[in-house]
């Protein structure tokens, strides 16, 4: 029969903002996210985590934010053709997103927005949220 091990873990997970011009599609550098973290959320498990910090996106459209030891699990076949990864996400984020000129966002459930988790490198992944701006009328 089949072998599958089940395991689980805890990886640092580098959370990556991707923000874009609605419009165009191109990086919008300057951005600002401001998050929040509900320290009673469920699942919350990032111990020495401040309550508040913000990030700004560089000339490529991209901020980053490491959060150490997230719990992770997979399961894994004993000939390798099974090899699935799964990771709690920082979903006790609210996010406030604004740059000048554009029309400002607030993201209180991020669960909806992340993409592409994976593994990058024994004991780390990253995950993306990509997100569009819309330039404001005024």
């Amino acid at each position: 029969g089949w072998v599958m091990t089940m395991w689980a873990g805890a990886y640092d997970l580098e959370v990556e903002f991707a923000i874009t011009d609605a419009n165009t599609g191109l990086p919008i550098e300057g951005v600002a996210i401001e998050v929040a973290v509900e320290k009673d959320a469920p699942f919350y498990n990032h111990e020495g985590e401040p309550d508040q910090f913000k990030l700004t996106t560089n000339h490529l459209g991209l901020a980053q934010r490491i959060c150490k030891r997230m719990m992770c699990f997979g399961t894994r076949s004993q000939l390798g053709f099974t090899d699935t990864f799964d990771s709690h996400l920082p979903l006790d984020w609210k996010c406030t997103i604004s740059a000048p000129g554009y029309n400002n966002i607030d993201l209180h459930w991020l669960g909806e927005s992340f993409e592409k988790l994976r593994r990058t490198e024994p004991g780390k992944s990253r995950v993306e949220v990509p997100i569009s701006l819309h330039r404001s009328t005024q």
